[in-house]
């Protein structure tokens, strides 16, 4: 007797129905390649089996990672500097920055004036209003 019939149990098509979910999800879990349920499934072709990358895509892959991957512990940083010395060379900048700011400007021949010869040009004319 079947447990989804009209005359039989209500819990047990209920309980069937929730452990046939149950294994669907475990079975579905994207995160788990390796889990038994997974595995199971496979071979029993119940879900899709792993398949190998076009040509294409593995010669656009490049040799070595310019990501780190989840789940890989990232490499150590790099060790900050001392604070005072930041404090220095931010000086430093900053007195050669002023120092090329406050340097005399070679003259130029055109400062404050327009050569003779050179005219603006003619305004365009003025369109007809008719």
């Amino acid at each position: 007797m079947f447990g989804f019939g009209a005359r039989g149990n209500p819990f047990r098509g209920l309980a069937m129905s929730t452990l046939v979910c149950v294994l669907a999800g475990c079975t579905l879990n994207p995160f788990d390649d390796d889990g038994a349920a997974r595995q199971t499934s496979r071979a029993l072709k119940l879900t899709p089996q792993e398949a190998d990358a076009p040509g294409f895509v593995k010669e656009s892959r490049l040799g070595e990672l310019q990501y780190v991957p989840v789940g890989t512990t990232p490499p150590a940083r790099t060790p900050l500097k001392d604070p005072k010395q930041i404090e220095a060379e931010l000086a430093g900048a900053q007195a050669a920055a002023q120092a090329r700011a406050a340097a005399p400007k070679p003259r130029s021949p055109y400062d404050g004036r327009i050569e003779p010869g050179i005219r603006p040009p003619p305004p365009p004319p003025a369109p007809d209003t008719e």
